[in-house]
């Protein structure tokens, strides 16, 4: 029995689909993540590669079962799969880019908008066949409404809290619950010693701190709402970067995709940072109207394979 094993590589998580031939699915795999920028690609490959593998061994597959290997590829050329060729030399391997995931994810292949955040954050237009996007600068430059900068600015909002320069907010004792510490020096030393952003536990911490900053949100907290509401005005304007300077329509559909409009959710509850992004939309794109339901991954993943094969249809 063979199988086909579909992959989204992130910063802070790969998730891996096992398919049957048929594009069912079989199971499902997580691991963490790897960033690119900040541990390499050589190690981005040995993390994928690992997760892939442990993938097909739970479902009860050999790398030999292994007939086709799709995903998102987390270097600029999605030709370059050598290293996925040489671990799966039976497979059929097909890389595709992140954009072209999550518009397939977030807009089921249809031309539009992808507002995304996850670790990073970026705003793509698809016109049908091809991404255009904008964003994606990391975190040297600042990936504005992504989860590491919600949860960077959380965390500098408590701080700002503990030593008087800033307002009060829930978030200086959701952080303090976090570190187990008690709100005073210790806890200052302790919170930058897990953060420090020139080493990649800062990138995970602050991705750790971003559902404290929706927590605080839902009850209200003012500083955290901030938070969410300039996250979501600022992936706007990049918006408004794609269709000024790349001349992409101001009208159409938009759909959102990565962990952060999945996060801060309980019995149905819309996701804060996707209902202020609507709002902000709404006042500045009023011809832009939001897809609500988003493939899940396996399934994007097995349509953009689809797709670049010419094998058929995997979305509807």
């Amino acid at each position: 029995m063979k199988c086909i094993l579909t992959f989204d590589l992130g910063g802070s998580k790969v998730y891996v689909g096992v398919l049957s031939l048929q594009g069912g699915l079989l199971g499902e795999y997580r691991s963490a993540g790897a960033n690119p920028v900040v541990q390499g690609e050589s190690r981005c490959r040995k993390v994928l590669l690992r997760a892939l593998k442990k993938a097909a061994e739970s479902c009860g597959f050999t790398l030999g079962d292994v007939a086709v290997v799709t995903g998102n590829a987390f270097q600029a050329d999605v030709s370059d799969d050598a290293f996925l060729r040489q671990a799966f030399p039976d497979a059929d391997v097909y890389l595709t880019s992140e954009p072209m995931l999550n518009a397939m994810l977030s807009l089921h292949g249809s031309a539009g908008y992808t507002f995304h955040s996850g670790t990073g954050s970026y705003v793509s237009y698809f016109d049908g066949n091809e991404c255009t996007n904008y964003g994606g600068f990391g975190r040297t430059y600042g990936d504005v409404g992504s989860g590491c900068e919600i949860g960077r600015l959380g965390v500098l909002a408590a701080l700002h809290a503990l030593d008087g320069s800033g307002e009060q907010t829930q978030l200086l004792g959701l952080l303090s619950q976090k570190c187990g510490v008690a709100e005073g020096e210790q806890f200052f030393d302790r919170v930058l010693k897990l953060a420090e952003p020139g080493i990649l536990r800062g990138a995970k911490y602050f991705c750790t701190v971003t559902p404290l900053v929706f927590e605080a949100a839902r009850g209200g907290d003012a500083v955290a709402c901030t938070i969410l509401r300039d996250s979501a005005r600022a992936l706007a304007d990049y918006c408004r970067v794609l269709m000024t300077k790349r001349a992409c329509p101001e009208e159409g559909i938009f759909g959102v995709s990565g962990g952060v409009f999945a996060a801060g959710t309980q019995g149905g509850e819309e996701n804060l940072l996707l209902h202020y992004l609507k709002e902000e939309l709404a006042q500045r794109f009023p011809k832009l109207s939001c897809r609500h339901d988003p493939l899940p991954l396996w399934q994007a993943c097995y349509a953009c394979y689809c797709r670049g094969r010419g094998v058929g249809n995997a979305v509807e």
